[in-house]
């Protein structure tokens, strides 16, 4: 019953609107733009607060393992980062990295798969991103992992020149 009624309100919409004059159907347009653009804007503000909350979670809460969370530029701090090589064949840019954990508990690199933490940029500053990327990297306490990430370079104009790591630049050798 319910279904029916509102599948009948929707139905007549279009006539109610037709039903209206010029003025009042602008007013009806702006009344809904406004409310959708209200809706849209909220919605991004909640995934938002989401986002920032389980960052600040799992920066702020004790991990299983004991690890340090990184998730931003305070990754210097703890780890190295060594480049050893940059490759490019068959169109994909493959950068081999060290990272030298520099402290006696685990350190987890978090939130890899977002944009803005790792990109590869060329000589002109156009950037790539990884496609095939873990969205942690953990490294044992007092210890280094390899570790290889790849890039596409139909991304970019030039050669590649840095790896962008939470928005920190590593120059590439």
């Amino acid at each position: 019953m319910k279904k029916t009624l509102a599948l009948a309100l929707l139905l007549s919409l279009p006539m109610l609107v037709q039903a209206q004059d010029g003025e009042k159907n602008s007013g009806l347009i702006k009344s809904v733009s406004g409310a959708v653009s209200g809706a849209v804007q909220s919605g991004k503000d909640i995934i938002k607060g989401v986002k920032q909350g389980w960052d600040e979670g799992r920066q702020g809460g004790a991990s299983l393992d004991d690890a340090v969370i990184i998730h931003d530029r305070k990754f210097k701090d703890y780890v190295e980062i060594r480049i050893f090589s940059v490759n490019l064949d068959a169109g994909v840019y493959t950068v081999n990295i060290g990272i030298k954990n520099k402290t006696d508990r685990i350190v987890r690199l978090t939130n890899l798969m977002e944009q803005k933490n790792l990109q590869l940029l060329d000589q002109d500053k156009y950037v790539a991103y990884s496609g095939s990327v873990d969205n942690d990297i953990t490294v044992p306490k007092s210890a280094a992992i390899k570790y290889t990430f790849y890039f596409p370079s139909s991304a970019l104009v030039s050669a590649a020149k840095t790896l962008r790591l939470y928005e920190e630049d590593i120059p590439l050798n």
